[in-house]
């Protein structure tokens, strides 16, 4: 018997990809696991860095055919006993895909509003923060079970030499404050940003840079407002995963998105969710890395520290403190260790691979326990199909 699970990179982010390879190589509830990627060759790759077996992929524009297809997958071999999806959309790609074979989902983003979901579907849910609990509570009233998981977070060695190859290899000097973004997936990196916050720092008499990798926003831009300033400062783009740098960085950044509208309950004066949140899981990284946390106070991002004595917080969209922050932290760097010392405790204390593992253990047992016997008769071997997913 094994899982099946359902995971689209782009969208899920580098965070849920390295909990589902936890989840792999943990086989709680005992099932063999098979990893579908939905996306490219790229898609792909991502999967693979983290550790984990692609079984198959989906092409990243999925049309209706595409959907009905998805069964092809499994022709000839016998059905999953558990769908695990690891985003909205894959979480729907299972409920319309593969009826009656009980589903769990690791849901780290809110609901989009094109999301077509069908009537009585009762998934188990894992929310990774307690507002999106509530959110995906509301959103499907007749899921099994909603459950707050926390994604485990890995602590980076203790190696003194990294931080100091790292800066060598970056050409740093050691009193310029690194600014790293706090954002997931990559593509919602705002690279303008980051670099215009360690501007303001140099421009004041503060050395600082940042380090952005290539697939964030408005990078060119931001390349530009350096090359044009007549005392530039440093961009580094570095691709290698987030965990990989963080020993080299001084101060991780959290900011909302700009083209994000906040999912229901969170923008002022309420709405429906319009764009895929920003992540939040990077923040419990930078925190477990020991590096300190300047982010714009919403409540997802208190999931993961919420206390004042954990990071330093923004009222959101308010650039003067987020400048004010940022210069406090350049001027009183001796300050910042008993911060971030807090923070990393927290964190590698409520997000260890083992709760999580067990976490993921009761969520398969729920699911395939509380299965309808007409479910249960969807677990046979499917008949041979007609082929593989159109693209693959």
């Amino acid at each position: 018997m094994h899982v099946l699970h359902l995971i689209d990179p782009s969208a899920a982010g580098w965070p849920a990809l390295r909990a589902l390879a936890a989840a792999v190589a943990g086989r709680p509830g005992g099932l063999a696991p098979a990893v579908v990627v939905i996306g490219g060759s790229d898609a792909a790759r991502e999967a693979e860095a983290a550790g984990l077996t692609v079984f198959d992929r989906l092409p990243a524009r999925l049309n209706r055919a595409d959907l009905a297809n998805l069964p092809a997958l499994l022709d000839h071999r016998p059905r999953p006993a558990l769908v695990h999806a690891w985003s909205p959309l894959t979480l729907e790609l299972a409920s319309w895909c593969l009826a009656g074979v009980p589903t769990v989902a690791t849901l780290g983003r809110a609901r989009p509003p094109e999301a077509d979901f069908p009537a009585r579907f009762n998934p188990t849910i894992l929310a990774t923060g307690e507002q999106l609990r509530s959110h995906w509570t509301s959103e499907l009233p007749d899921a099994r079970e909603v459950r707050f998981v926390a994604l485990p977070v890995g602590s980076p060695p203790d190696d003194p030499g990294r931080r100091a190859a790292l800066r060598g290899e970056w050409e740093l000097p050691p009193d310029v404050v690194l600014f790293v973004p706090l954002a997931d997936p990559s593509h919602q990196v705002d690279a303008f940003r980051v670099a215009y916050q360690a501007g303001v720092m140099t421009v004041v008499g503060r050395p600082a840079a940042a380090v952005v990798p290539s697939t964030a926003r408005d990078l060119e831009r931001a390349m530009r407002l350096v090359e044009r300033h007549e005392n530039p400062w440093p961009v580094i783009v570095d691709d290698r995963p987030l965990p990989e740098i963080l020993p080299g960085c001084d101060v991780g950044l959290w900011t909302e998105d700009p083209f994000t509208i906040l999912a229901r309950g969170e923008q002022p004066g309420g709405g429906d969710p319009t764009h895929v949140q920003t992540g939040v899981e990077a923040v419990a990284w930078a925190a477990a890395a020991g590096v300190p946390v300047i982010a714009e106070d919403v409540p997802r991002v208190r999931d993961v520290l919420p206390d004042e004595d954990m990071a330093l917080f923004v009222p959101p969209a308010d650039r003067l403190t987020l400048n004010r922050l940022c210069l406090a932290v350049c001027e009183r760097r001796a300050e910042a260790p008993a911060r971030a010392a807090a923070a990393r405790a927290h964190v590698l204390a409520g997000r260890s691979r083992g709760a999580f593992l067990a976490a993921v253990g009761a969520a398969y047992a729920s699911a395939v326990a509380g299965n309808t016997p007409n479910s249960v008769r969807a677990l046979e071997p499917m008949a041979a199909g007609s082929g593989g997913v159109p693209g693959l």
